[in-house]
């Protein structure tokens, strides 16, 4: 069984090695992003989520992060951006409408949060995390 460990990580080194070095890969950059979000580190998160949005424009889970990591450090400006350009590109994004809810809430909008929860209930009849994240975060700003 260790020997099978092994051969899987050897072969999966040697694809990445030999991989294009020209190739974006959106996927290992976002996983990259999440390990610095959840660290609070999101001035490096930021930066790579710049990078990533330029390299892949229609990609609205890049957005998403983005827009939630300028919201933790404070740029709301850019956090309302990137949340209308996810969805803009997937507008049933369950992520974006949640975090943008709650970027609504911080901005006084507690219409514009109410409107992505109707949102989320649609999306989610039988509930979702986003849908119940969102329905706190609103009862916690009555």
């Amino acid at each position: 069984m260790k020997r099978i460990a092994i051969s899987l990580v050897f072969m999966f080194c040697s694809s990445v090695a030999f991989a294009d070095s020209d190739t974006f890969d959106l996927s290992a950059e976002l996983r990259t992003v999440e390990r610095l979000i959840y660290k609070e580190r999101y001035k490096n998160a930021i930066r790579k989520l710049k990078n990533a949005v330029k390299e892949k424009p229609g990609n609205a889970d890049a957005w998403n992060l983005l827009g939630y990591a300028s919201r933790k450090k404070g740029d709301l400006e850019q956090s309302a951006s990137a949340y209308s350009k996810a969805l803009e590109i997937e507008p049933d994004h369950k992520g974006a409408l949640e975090y943008q809810g709650e970027l609504f809430l911080m901005q006084g909008d507690k219409a514009g949060a109410e409107t992505n929860l109707a949102k989320l209930a649609k999306l989610c009849p039988n509930s979702c995390e986003q849908l119940e994240m969102l329905t706190q975060a609103i009862a916690a700003n009555q």
